[in-house]
């Protein structure tokens, strides 16, 4: 089995620990440095990163249970293979949860929020997309998927696109905030707005299953380039 020499360093003592030991673990996960095989030892990843046990502990169970790990009793884990399948299954994952969440939002969302997102994201889409703009793409991509998960009216769903959020922001974290990407999603998340909008709940479920479609084939493109998958759809 493979060791691990996770180099992110001490986990700062003001963040939630659990939630940053998981996305150390994440980024390390898919930048490579975490191999399939790899051990994960408790009290050698608690003296990595500085903290105490229990919320690697609590890391390891969440991440097993997103299938990235096989838990083993009382001694840790190991990594689960991942590659450009198990990438498009987590991205199949989110567009069910997403799907369902924006039907349940369609009638519950701020008409005015909506609005004002749609105006920011039609506005960001006519200047040149630099650094700036692409971190304020990505504040509104948030936004927007924050406010349809917030309003779905089911905090158990809310939570599982919270869960799988994270392990969306460790990928882009790893494959890089790419201009291209954020221009088209401007464009869709747009055309989920402008569903939402008009109350059309078939019509803003499909524009989000669109949208995440999307994203899992651009991401596949970035992470396994030489992959056939990385062409083809995301799993219908």
């Amino acid at each position: 089995m493979s060791t691990l020499h996770l180099t992110a360093g001490p986990v700062p003592r003001t963040s939630g620990l659990r939630r940053e030991v998981t996305a150390r673990l994440l980024d390390a996960f898919f930048s490579g440095e975490i191999r399939a095989g790899t051990r994960l030892r408790v009290q050698k990843l608690a003296d990595r990163l500085g903290v105490s046990p229990s919320p690697v502990r609590e890391s390891l169970v969440e991440l097993a249970g997103i299938g990235m790990v096989d838990l083993i009793p009382n001694r840790g884990g190991v990594c689960r293979h991942f590659g450009p399948q198990q990438l498009l299954d987590l991205y199949h994952v989110r567009r069910i949860l997403e799907v369902e969440a924006t039907r349940c939002a369609c009638s519950r969302l701020d008409r005015d929020l909506l609005q004002d997102l749609r105006e920011q994201m039609t506005r960001l889409g006519t200047v040149p997309m630099k650094e700036t703009g692409l971190r304020k793409a990505v504040e509104l991509d948030q936004e927007l998927h924050g406010a349809i998960a917030g309003c779905c009216g089911n905090e158990r769903l809310a939570f599982e696109i919270w869960r799988y959020g994270e392990v969306m922001q460790s990928i882009r974290r790893v494959v890089g905030n790419r201009r291209e990407s954020q221009v088209s999603a401007l464009v869709e998340h747009v055309r989920i707005i402008d569903a939402l909008l008009e109350q059309d709940v078939d019509q803003a479920a499909r524009r989000m299953s669109e949208h995440i479609d999307a994203t899992a084939r651009r991401v596949t493109a970035v992470c396994f380039p030489e992959s056939s998958l990385a062409i083809g759809s995301a799993k219908q």
